[in-house]
């Protein structure tokens, strides 16, 4: 018999719900017809009394004909599509994760895609599509759409199986379920639109009702078919809507055999579809399947990995263009509800799996390394990610805590090691010493907002954590690098203040604030020049107020300088300047000046608030020295300088050709 009655749950884990709910027997009464059975249904606050020892056994077999059911039913509506209640005919998988039969949608003539049936005002902007199922009208982008051939092989494969089992021909079988369920429904016509205030207990309990009183089916099972192969059948023929459950009546002692068939079907289907549920790349089960655009399901790691290193499909060979829209690419429904459905503890397993290879090897104390350029903590700060081992990496974060470390790469340290640091091989495994590839100082940077482009490459918006320093380097499996490090920390308050008052009550002769040598690099020769031994005693005689004073005047100077457009875009980038925070604005300064990395270095190695203030200050007047930026000439005759070397040029040219 069927009736609308849909289950919440595709699992086994239903009937365990289901027998915690049966009442006592003797509290259900006799069904008389639709009035009586309305009034006698329980309220569903109203306490229910244990079953009987004595009918434990009978539940235990109504429970066990009720999982076949379940899985039969839960298998079935899977396979169904969910517009036309057929099993899926040339399916196709939406980026919704919905998959529908090809026929249930339309391709209008302005490209767009509607749902078929429909007006086509139901359509949507040029290049959209709608989600033809109901609960979803999803709008994503139209593409040419292929048959999803994963789920178009359990399809075939199921319908073989139906073949092969069966003893009875599909025409015959689907006759006698007609006429049966023509019956139920003249019979109880309230089963199907039951609604009102009681609809929703009522419909749970007119379920609970029909698997203890099997009286209402007078027609026997045909003994050689299973339950799985009937429900198949069935709605191959557009006779079982999506939304409806087909409950069959308990089997008589003498149809054993039909029981056994039904029990064993679960592990019969399982052994037929799951070389159709493992991945072509990993070969194991597929793990948050995604379909592509020709049609092919993979892992959505093992797609991803695969397309940062080729835009070609793994299996096709087809060119995809999807690597920017993937994430928001949603799993498989129906591939995904078969692994869980037929291989429950195979799909645990694989998460579980999958969650330990992202962490594979990682200590407590070791993050990615991205070796690139500086950066500051608390600054905001841009990166295009394009090399696959790192596309890797940024994919791994994101999919975890967001972070990942940042250190410069050791070209400035050439002199140093007397060769170009740019020539080491990473390719060995083991430890790798901090200062040959790297700088061992860096900053931990979190990811604020991640861009997938179409070529797969990847746009970062990040903002500095906190400063580390390396222990320890390895190079993982997927080609980027694993650093053990430690986190710095500024010194105390305490200590800060003590550091501002002996150098200001020396008069400058003492320098404890460079506790790390960061102010120790070599100077420009014009400022040595022109400022001399005098110039570091009067810097170390300032109070931090007089410092940040002086990075206050010189910020407007410097915006001045500055076209307008280029103002406003440092403004939407970076924010306006922190000028209450003196623990931010020497970085965010630095972060704007014109300076090379080895300043930028240095004071990313400074632990004190006033040694990154004695710095910013003494690179604010090393830069004023220099004539392409000096506030004394403008920066209008500085372009007007270049304007005329480049018009002196053209006229040597053009006197030359003459000649």
């Amino acid at each position: 018999m069927a009736g609308n009655v849909p289950f919440d749950r595709l699992a086994y884990t239903s009937i365990e719900l289901l027998l915690n709910s049966l009442p006592d027997r003797n509290d259900i009464p006799e069904i008389t017809d639709h009035d009586a059975e309305l009034d006698s249904v329980p309220n569903p606050g109203e306490e229910q009394m244990d079953t009987p020892l004595k009918e434990l056994e009978e539940v235990v077999d109504i429970a066990e004909d009720a999982s076949s059911d379940l899985f039969a039913r839960a298998l079935t509506r899977l396979l169904q599509c969910m517009v036309c209640s057929y099993p899926l005919r040339d399916g196709i998988n939406l980026p919704c994760g919905h998959s529908v039969c090809r026929q249930c949608i339309s391709t209008e003539g302005n490209g767009t895609v509607a749902v078929a049936g429909e007006k086509p005002s139901i359509g949507n902007a040029e290049g959209l599509m709608c989600c033809p199922v109901r609960t979803c009208r999803k709008l994503t982008a139209s593409a040419s759409m292929k048959v999803d051939r994963s789920l178009m092989a359990v399809v075939d494969c199921m319908l073989r199986l139906i073949k092969e089992t069966s003893e009875v021909s599909i025409p015959q079988l689907v006759a006698g379920h007609t006429e049966r369920l023509a019956q139920y429904s003249a019979n109880h016509p309230w089963s199907y639109d039951a609604e009102g205030d009681r609809a929703a207990h009522l419909k749970k309990y007119v379920l609970l009702k029909q698997l203890l009183h099997t009286k209402t089916v007078e027609t026997a099972l045909i003994p050689t078919f299973p339950h799985l192969c009937s429900m198949f059948a069935f709605a191959a023929q557009g006779r079982f809507p999506y939304d409806n459950d087909l409950i069959f009546e308990r089997p008589t002692p003498d149809s054993g055999q039909t029981s056994q068939i039904n029990l064993e079907m679960p592990n019969l289907v399982r052994n037929q579809l799951e070389r159709e549920l493992d991945c072509p790349i990993c070969y194991k089960l597929l793990l948050y399947p995604t379909t592509t655009s020709c049609g092919h399901t993979f892992c959505r790691s093992c797609l991803l990995r695969a397309l940062d290193f080729s835009i070609l499909c793994p299996n096709c060979r087809q060119e995809l263009k999807m690597h920017g829209t993937l994430q928001g690419h949603e799993p498989n429904r129906v591939v995904t509800g078969l692994t869980q459905l037929l291989f429950p503890d195979r799909s645990e397993q694989r998460r579980q799996e999958d969650l330990a290879e992202l962490h594979d090897g990682d200590e407590p104390d070791e993050i990615p390394l991205f070796v690139c350029t500086i950066a500051y903590p608390q600054v905001p700060i841009y990166l295009h990610i394009f090399e696959p081992r790192y596309r890797i990496m940024i994919r791994r974060s994101w999919e975890g805590n967001r972070q990942f470390g940042m250190v410069f790469f050791a070209k400035c340290l050439q002199e140093q090691h007397g060769e170009d640091a740019s020539t080491q091989d990473l390719g060995n495994p083991g430890q790798l010493m901090p200062g040959k590839y790297y700088m061992e100082y860096g900053t931990i940077l979190q990811i604020v907002e991640k861009g997938d482009l179409q070529s797969g490459r990847i746009n970062l918006q990040l903002v500095g954590v906190s400063r580390f320093r390396t222990v320890s380097v390895r190079r993982h499996e997927d080609g980027y690098l694993m650093a053990r490090i430690e986190r710095l920390q500024d010194v105390s308050d305490e200590l800060e203040a003590s550091i501002e008052a002996a150098e200001v009550g020396s008069k400058g002769e003492l320098n404890l604030s460079d506790r790390t040598g960061s102010g120790s690099g070599r100077l420009d020769t014009k400022f040595v020049q022109c400022y001399g031994q005098q110039y570091f005693r009067t810097l170390n005689s300032l109070t931090n107020a007089e410092l940040m004073k002086k990075i206050h005047t010189w910020i407007p100077l410097y915006n001045s300088w500055l076209r307008p457009s280029t103002r406003r875009k440092i403004r939407i980038a970076y924010g306006d300047p922190p000028l209450d925070d003196p623990k931010v604005l020497p970085y965010w300064t630095m972060h704007m000046m014109p300076t090379n990395q080895d300043e930028l270095y240095r004071m990313l190695k400074a632990d004190t608030v006033r040694e990154r203030l004695k710095l910013t200050c003494r690179l604010i007047d090393e830069i004023g020295i220099h004539e392409w930026c000096s506030p004394f000439i403008p920066i209008r005759v500085v372009t007007l300088r270049r304007i005329l070397a480049i018009v002196c040029l053209f006229l040597a040219l053009s006197i030359a050709r003459t000649i």
